[in-house]
């Protein structure tokens, strides 16, 4: 029938042709049975070998014969090879493209969502794990979501400045170790003064003490402005000045 080679642990599909189809086909590997085939439909029929040991190996298959049809046989050499680790290959992603530079600009204290996938010879495939080091620190380890090896991390910088996301694969009997990063630049987002008015509640005929904070920040991060000196604090009611209030 044929010669092949396969790396242990692979399966290898033996597709057994019989035209006369007029009694079971004994599997021998090594001389020793293991399955018998039938041929219940059209004229073939696949038996599935599976190796975990480095070797030669004769996978025979015989036909018995009966009052009709004489015996027949047909033999396969196989030959179960080590595993020969492949190349590996981190992809990283961002808003599903390549980052440019292998760079990407995020505000501080903003999550950005890095995504990828882990491949080898062109073709994404599933992993154990990887590690994620933030800035040389070990972070965290992440597991893939689907059987192609795509990942996601999220990243929140709360630092300004240059922040390496590096993503490591350790290797394994089938593929080789490999690694990849991707540079974020974190910046301060604008910060602007706001005034809000503490007081919400008045009631009709009484007087009221009006309390305001001047605030000093970004849109999600204010605190109580501490580098004002001096200014004029202006409250209108409908419209009207009721009062100035000079800051010192």
């Amino acid at each position: 029938m044929g010669y092949k080679t396969a790396e242990v642990g692979t399966n290898v599909n033996a597709v057994v042709t019989f035209y006369k189809k007029s009694g079971p086909v004994h599997v021998y590997v090594d001389d020793e049975e293991v399955a018998n085939l039938t041929f219940t439909k059209r004229d073939t029929a696949i038996y599935i070998f599976r190796s975990l040991t480095v070797g030669n190996h004769t996978i025979k298959f015989t036909f018995d014969g009966n009052d009709i049809h004489e015996s027949c046989s047909a033999e396969y050499e196989l030959e179960i090879t080590p595993i020969v680790p492949k190349e590996s290959e981190i992809n990283i992603l961002i808003n599903n493209y390549p980052p440019v530079n292998n760079t990407a600009e995020v505000e501080t204290n903003q999550t950005i969502k890095i995504a990828g996938y882990f491949s080898t010879e062109f073709s994404g495939v599933t992993f154990d794990y990887m590690t994620v080091y933030i800035d040389q620190i070990e972070t965290t380890n992440i597991t893939p979501y689907t059987d192609w090896g795509s990942f996601e991390y999220n990243y929140t910088p709360t630092t300004p400045g240059i922040h390496e996301v590096k993503f490591t694969y350790a290797g394994s009997e089938r593929y080789l170790p490999s690694e990849a990063y991707i540079t974020i630049i974190a910046t301060e987002p604008p910060k602007e003064y706001s005034l809000v008015v503490d007081t919400t509640e008045f009631t009709p005929g009484q007087t009221t003490n009006i309390t305001a904070s001047i605030l000093f920040g970004t849109e999600t991060l204010k605190d109580v402005a501490t580098n004002i000196t001096k200014g004029k604090i202006t409250f209108k009611v409908n419209g009207k000045t009721l009062k100035m209030i000079v800051v010192r």
